[in-house]
């Protein structure tokens, strides 16, 4: 899957998502479609037309990038957040300044639960957003080398154990849906690379060269 953006941009990728617009179609002013967009056309055509019951979880600010806005346009019944509808689950790991995976996909289950007819859910996790700060996390065993800063191979670490626990996340979530009497279907992507890469790989010359490889999630 290739992503519009690299480093930042996700409810751009949201918003592709969502519409099945690509970014590319607009022109380059055109920042955030959200903020300058959505609130502006009397109709969009939205994943959201097809259900009857569609709810969206956004563990942050929901405020950012317009959501809340946006989403009530969309058609969300409820989106919870932090000064939305209220979320149950908001751990953190360690010194995380974000609410986990793990917190994250429990709330998604819970909204499974919450109805047995047909519904549609927009999540869209935290995690794994910057910054990416060594130490955020009590025991990393992930080391990374490469034609890269010091300072960019040390970020790249931390977030690959945030990635770890993506997994352990991930897999606890199919697994508690793959028992469940009722259909469904899990469409999970990455919204974008972090900006982290620094140095000579993908500087000077070797920019152009490697500009798909972070296009890529």
């Amino acid at each position: 899957m290739y992503s519009s953006g690299y480093g930042g941009g996700t409810a751009n990728i949201e918003f592709e998502a969502l519409t099945g617009l690509s970014m590319n179609n607009f022109d380059p002013s055109l920042i955030t479609p959200y903020v300058f967009l959505v609130p502006k056309v009397s109709n969009l055509p939205v994943v959201t037309d097809y259900f009857k019951t569609k709810n969206a979880i956004h563990p942050y600010n929901g405020t950012t990038y317009n959501r809340s806005t946006v989403f009530k346009k969309f058609g969300f019944q409820h989106f919870y957040n932090f000064n939305g509808n209220k979320l149950t689950y908001t751990n953190r790991i360690v010194k995380s300044p974000y609410v986990s995976d793990d917190s994250s996909y429990r709330q998604l289950l819970k909204q499974l639960d919450s109805t047995k007819k047909g519904q549609f859910v927009q999540l869209s996790t935290m995690q794994n957003h910057m910054p990416y700060v060594p130490g955020t996390y009590a025991k990393n065993d992930y080391k990374a080398t490469g034609q890269l800063t010091n300072s960019s191979l040390k970020k790249i670490e931390s977030y690959s154990k945030g990635l770890n626990y993506t997994d352990q996340a991930l897999k606890m979530l199919i697994n508690k849906i793959s028992k469940m009497k009722k259909h469904v279907t899990i469409v999970w992507y990455g919204d974008h690379l972090p900006g982290l890469y620094d140095g000579s790989i993908v500087s000077g010359s070797n920019a152009a060269k490697y500009d798909n490889r972070l296009h890529q999630t």
